[in-house]
């Protein structure tokens, strides 16, 4: 280190000789704490996003089919209990995996996992997930669904994760803190809009006022003018 403050990178050498000099549990802390392991996490992070925006839209496309929406069942009526159990198999192993996850850091970090405000988060949505699979597959107490639809959407609070993770991508870390010093501007930037989307509401609907009013103008019309433009 030098008069202007710079810090020479470990060669790998160097970091050879100190891996060497480690014991197994200052090792596995090391890999804990890895790129490497991170990018683990965040493909598997990856692939569960995806897999519960699959199980919502297939929800979705079955309660349209039942009210009538669309025409045709999003998969042959019989095999969706089968497609239920797989969705309900697929999330009970994220759900184990994120468990054990936050479980092996905690007892593998001990006090060095306490110190990051994200694993927090991490234990609350894994003790929140542990609550919905103990309830749902072993009591037969009536919940209130939305019980569990609240647990289903803090989920995704895992997902913040990524910010954190940053560290391993540059341009991505630097396009996170150009937001954070931006704020002041998006902020601003976001009520210019909300304003101007305002007036422009305004105007159209002071502009359609009359023909809605209009008793002689076909009503399917009106109708829908009205679910356009309030």
């Amino acid at each position: 280190k030098g008069n202007t403050g710079y810090v020479q990178p470990e060669t790998e050498s160097e970091r050879l000789r100190r891996y060497a000099h480690m014991t197994r549990l200052q090792r596995l802390q090391a890999w804990l704490q890895s790129h490497k392991y991170e990018m683990v996490i965040a493909a598997v992070l990856c692939v569960n996003v995806l897999w519960m925006a699959f199980e919502l839209q297939l929800s979705g496309a079955d309660t349209g089919y039942h009210i009538g929406v669309v025409s045709s069942p999003p998969v042959p009526v019989e095999t969706w209990t089968t497609w239920t159990d797989v969705l309900e198999v697929g999330d009970l192993i994220f759900t184990v995996f994120f468990v054990l996850d936050v479980a092996v850091r905690i007892l593998v970090l001990q006090k060095i996992f306490w110190q990051v405000w994200m694993n927090y988060v991490d234990v609350a949505v894994s003790v929140a997930s542990l609550i919905e699979v103990t309830v749902y597959h072993a009591t037969t107490l009536p919940v209130n669904p939305i019980l569990f639809r609240l647990v289903r959407i803090g989920k995704l609070a895992r997902a913040i994760r990524m910010v954190t993770m940053t560290s391993m991508l540059q341009s991505l870390q630097l396009l996170v803190k150009c937001l954070g010093s931006s704020m002041n501007m998006l902020f601003w930037s976001f009520c210019l809009l909300t304003f101007v989307q305002c007036v422009a509401g305004l105007i159209l609907s002071t502009l359609c006022r009359d023909f809605l009013l209009d008793e002689t103008a076909d009503l399917d019309i009106r109708e829908e003018a009205t679910v356009a433009a309030g």
